[in-house]
């Protein structure tokens, strides 16, 4: 199933004009998808925020969000956070859809989802903005 994406291209206003869409073949990405480090282990990617869930109430009374990414091989990797994270020189950062960072973090687990592979990282801390 053939669905409209996004080129890398920056927009001034934020959206995406016509020119800028680009069929992407979900099944395709999907089947392409694979497992990024080895589970318990400490990573640095580059990561494209594709599309944040939430919020979500915490056990602890906080809300919590789901922040699904990419990199550049076009693997599916997600992780849950706050509505900000630490970035450089300890600011906090509230990434958007569409923000690209370079990241590191610890690979929590690998799962199937949907017949997409999947790297869930933990502790994720931004390293710079890209």
């Amino acid at each position: 199933m053939a669905v409209q994406g996004t080129t890398t291209r920056p927009n001034p206003r934020g959206g995406v004009t016509q020119e800028q869409r680009t069929p992407v073949d979900r099944d395709e990405l999907r089947r392409n998808s694979e497992y990024v480090g080895d589970v318990g282990s400490e990573v640095e990617l580059d990561v494209r925020v594709n599309h944040i869930t939430g919020p979500f109430e915490s056990q602890y009374g906080g809300e919590r969000y789901k922040y699904l990414l990419g990199d550049e091989g076009r693997n599916a990797i997600n992780c849950w956070g706050g509505r900000t994270f630490k970035g450089p020189g300890g600011l906090s950062i509230t990434p958007t859809k569409g923000d690209r960072f370079k990241v590191r973090a610890e690979v929590a687990k690998h799962e199937t989802f949907r017949e997409e592979k999947q790297t869930v990282l933990k502790n994720l801390v931004i390293i710079a903005g890209l």
